[in-house]
This record gives C-alpha cells, sequence and structure tokens, in this order.
C-alpha cells in the first residue's frame, strides 16, 4: 500500500496560491532510502512529523538510483499552539517545534527565526554543531536559509525547501 501522508491533497485542487496562504514559513526535508527518522511516542499525522514515502510502482524522485521505496521525514517550520509564532526551537525533545528524534541532536540544538520573510537558522550551543551547505555555524550566529539549503544538524542531514519549492516538490513526488 502507497503511504503519502498528509501533503496527497496537494495533487488536487490545491493552488499554490492557497496552499501559501495557510502555510508554514518552509520545510526542512530529511531523506533516507531505508525509511523515515523515527518520531517519539508515536507522534501522529498533523503534529510534528510527516512521511511521505512511496513504493516501487509511482514514478521515482531523480536522485534514486535503486529499487527501494523512498522515505521523506518532513518537518514543517511551524507552531502549531501558535500560529503567529516566528521562533522556533529545534532539538530532540517534545518541547521543541521541530523534533528530530535522533541521538546526534542536541535537546535544543537551534533555533530558526522568520524575520522579513527570511527563514535563518541559529545554533543554540549545540554539542554535534550544525551547519548550512557544509559551513560550520558558531553558536548564536545567524545563517540564511535559501530554498534547497542542505542543513545538518549533528549528523542529521535535512533539506530547506522554501513553501513554494515543496508545493511543486510534493506535485512532482507524487504525479
Amino acid at each position: 500500500m502507497n503511504q503519502i501522508g498528509e501533503y496527497r491533497y496537494l495533487c488536487g485542487d490545491v493552488t499554490l496560491e492557497s496552499f501559501l496562504e495557510a502555510g508554514p514559513a518552509g520545510y526542512l526535508l530529511h531523506y533516507n532510502a531505508l525509511g523515515t527518522l523515527n518520531p517519539r511516542g508515536g507522534t501522529a499525522p498533523g503534529e510534528t512529523m510527516y512521511r511521505l514515502a512511496q513504493t516501487e510502482d509511482l514514478a521515482k524522485p531523480a536522485q534514486a538510483a535503486d529499487s527501494r521505496d523512498e522515505a521523506y521525514t518532513v518537518f514543517p517550520v511551524m507552531s502549531r499552539a501558535d500560529p503567529g509564532k516566528t521562533r522556533f526551537l529545534v532539538g530532540c525533545t517534545e518541547r521543541c517545534d521541530i523534533e528530530i528524534n535522533e541521538a546526534s541532536v542536541s535537546r535544543e540544538h537551534a533555533w530558526i527565526e522568520v524575520k522579513g520573510g527570511q527563514c535563518l537558522l541559529r545554533d543554540n550551543g549545540s554539542t554535534a554543531g550544525s551547519l548550512v551547505n557544509d559551513n560550520a555555524l558558531a553558536s548564536g550566529e545567524d545563517w540564511p536559509l535559501i530554498s534547497g539549503s542542505r542543513v545538518t544538524l549533528g549528523t542529521v542531514t535535512l533539506q530547506f525547501l522554501a513553501p513554494t519549492e515543496f508545493y511543486n516538490f510534493v506535485r512532482r513526488f507524487l504525479a
């Protein structure tokens, strides 16, 4: 059975404009051919973690080189409790807005802040450090995230996508 997840609706009648009206400031995608990052305590869809997965009978993304299922974990840059929030804590605890349950990610690893329509990443004195496109961030240093940026937190590498690029990615992925 194909498990497409919460974003399947984007392939229907949802226009880009209507998606952008209510959407987050961006998305962090984790790609893993063997499976997604494990959510803490069985997080349900509609909360912190979303899963997009595809089986061999669907068209594969360009980077797929083998016949295994493709899996993405999607972390929206947003707060479900406070839609007007502009600072998001990233870490491995339930207190975080973006929870990444992986041993190399610190409890309060980094911040993502939205300023003037742009997302900035700031390392929060994490143990394993943060990188953007292989550039190491000093603790407290802001780094602008542009769509397509590779964000590495500890040993976890994610890709940042702006809402428009995420919308187009989902439509191509599920076509």
